[in-house]
């Protein structure tokens, strides 16, 4: 369990140097990429409800631009904030960027004065962050555990975002990780195809 743990932290690692060591014009343009194939998978569900985390520069994939897309589609919107010191996380309708303000780890959150929370319905897509992902559709987080206590009670559809250049063949998970039902990256979206069973 140890030898895990110190192997993912070796991984961020690597995965954060390799995010922040990238020329910014191809990031924009991978972010780009990202974009148009996150919506297009949006079309491709048509999800009730939409979870989507609001980026951080510099280690995160844009999803400003998938949150203007979703706000100008009339999407049902929700924005998660972080909660307590038990890596909990509730979200927020939100409908315009006027709806956030600087939380935790001076991360962009719902203003929980002006919006309302809300439960993730079932047919709902939730866009999930990750430093890195796998072949198998398993992911390195960035080590704070709100996604990996969420998801272990979420039943919608998942979609991770990464950068191609922070794929790996494989990474290490452990028997409580879930591996997201797609991963997009600036060049493909790739489709779970192993069962958790």
């Amino acid at each position: 369990m140890q030898g895990l743990i110190e192997e993912k932290k070796k991984l961020r690692l690597l995965y954060k140097q390799a995010r922040l060591n990238v020329l910014p014009e191809l990031k924009e343009e991978a972010d780009r990429n990202i974009f148009r194939l996150a919506a297009g998978l949006v079309r491709e569900i048509a999800p009730a409800q939409v979870l989507c985390y609001v980026s951080s520069p510099p280690l995160e994939a844009d999803t400003r631009q998938l949150l203007t897309f979703l706000f100008e589609s009339r999407m049902d919107v929700a924005v998660p904030k972080c909660v307590g010191g038990g890596n909990d996380m509730i979200f927020y309708r939100i409908s315009s960027f006027a709806d956030l303000k600087k939380g935790c780890f001076g991360i962009d959150e719902p203003d929980p004065l002006i919006c309302s929370p809300v439960e993730p319905v079932s047919d709902s897509l939730c866009f999930v962050p990750g430093l890195a992902f796998d072949e198998q559709n398993y992911r390195i987080g960035f080590g704070k555990g709100y996604y990996d206590k969420f998801l272990g009670n979420y039943r919608g559809i998942t979609a991770g975002i990464c950068p191609e250049y922070c794929m790996a063949e494989s990474l290490p998970h452990e028997e409580h990780d879930r591996a997201v039902d797609y991963v997009i990256t600036d060049r493909k979206i790739r489709k779970r195809m192993i069962s958790d069973d």
